[in-house]
């Protein structure tokens, strides 16, 4: 017998020759973005996840198909689809992850990230305004672009809202390490899941250091190799956007590194060993954010791993990385002190009682 009780299951199984009471945490996840390419990816990903409990998606563009599809997979987890800005706050209800992958992707490889930066802000920000009042205690996972400077406005409008917690907000960074693992697999004919190479630093061209000092297991390699893979992670997004002719950026590798990180904060939840990369608010350098890998349980960033020691090359990328991480953080911070002025100025509505049903 199954019983729904919102925030925990309570499987019962009996017989004449035992008993056995088995409660399992809800794990919700809400995505933001559900309709898009990733989105669409990143769901068919938590589904399959055993540890998910229910699964929310959301967009402006019609849910309802998606999770019809979604539901035909078979692990005991819910489907729930949310259309339009007045389902907004109902779909982040209760979310114990929430994944923000909503927005504008480039379709020009003349695009900036400033020209996406503005046309994402209001985008993440509307979320972020309410998901600080619906489900506060979510792990926060920004994957729309521009990173650098989302992740901070992020942060800045939960701290006006007096629920910020850095150990719970999580930009994806990943990415690049996966990315980073691949192209070196490729240049040295080696399984690239066993081959690691740790990448810091930012989630922009001149922000992203790939650490081959560092790379595990060690190998000695030629420095125009380094330079050749280095160019081919930074770049990256834009082979995709060149082989898919503009019809847009990297969607499903994308999704899978969300997947990663959305993985390993699920079993952070339930205090199973978790390691993950992500642009985080961290202490690791002068600057108050910055991707490395750290330690998770069920409060999320459990402990930092210490930054792997850079070689004179990598020294250099660092100082460019720092240079160029600080503006961007900047940004998104003198942004959201607009969003926050403008929202105090706003009447307050009451939204009602919110409700996991």
């Amino acid at each position: 017998m199954l019983k729904h009780f919102g925030k925990t299951f309570l499987i019962i199984s009996t017989s004449r020759r035992n008993f056995s009471l088995t409660a399992a945490l809800c794990s919700r996840v809400t995505i933001v973005g559900a309709a898009g390419g990733v989105g669409q990816a990143l769901a068919m990903f938590a589904k399959t996840n055993t540890r998910v409990s229910d699964l929310s998606l959301y967009d402006l563009e019609e849910t309802k198909g998606i999770a019809a599809d979604l539901s035909h997979i078979d692990t005991f987890s819910a489907v729930h689809a949310f259309t339009g800005k007045e389902q907004l706050r109902k779909s982040l209800m209760c979310s114990k992850i929430l994944v923000i992958a909503a927005g504008v992707v480039r379709k020009d490889v003349k695009a900036t990230r400033d020209s996406l930066f503005e046309k994402n802000v209001s985008i993440v920000s509307e979320v972020v305004i309410e998901a600080a009042e619906v489900c506060p205690d979510a792990m926060f996972v920004i994957v729309t672009n521009p990173v650098n400077s989302l992740v901070p406005l992020t942060a800045e409008i939960l701290k006006s809202k007096n629920v910020y917690d850095p150990k719970r907000l999580f930009g994806m960074s990943v990415l690049d390490s996966v990315r980073g693992s691949t192209f070196v697999g490729d240049a040295l004919l080696r399984n690239p899941q066993r081959t690691k190479l740790p990448v810091i630093g930012g989630h922009s061209k001149n922000t992203i250091i790939p650490v081959f000092s560092a790379m595990d297991p060690p190998k000695d390699i030629d420095e125009d190799v380094k330079k050749e893979i280095h160019n081919r992670i930074i770049n990256a997004g834009e082979a995709v956007l060149k082989a898919k002719k503009g019809k847009g950026t990297s969607q499903l590798a994308v999704a899978y590194a969300a997947k990663l990180l959305c993985d390993a904060l699920l079993e952070g939840l339930e205090n199973a060993p978790a390691v993950a990369t992500a642009f985080v608010p961290s202490e690791l350098t002068k600057l108050p954010y910055f991707s490395s890998s750290f330690e998770l349980n069920e409060k999320g960033i459990k402990k930092f791993l210490n930054l792997p020691e850079l070689d004179k090359d990598e020294k250099e990328n660092f100082d460019q990385c720092m240079r160029t991480l600080d503006i961007e953080i900047k940004k998104g911070v003198e942004k959201a002190k607009k969003i926050i002025d403008a929202e105090a100025k706003k009447p307050k509505k009451d939204k009602g009682k919110d409700d996991c049903k």
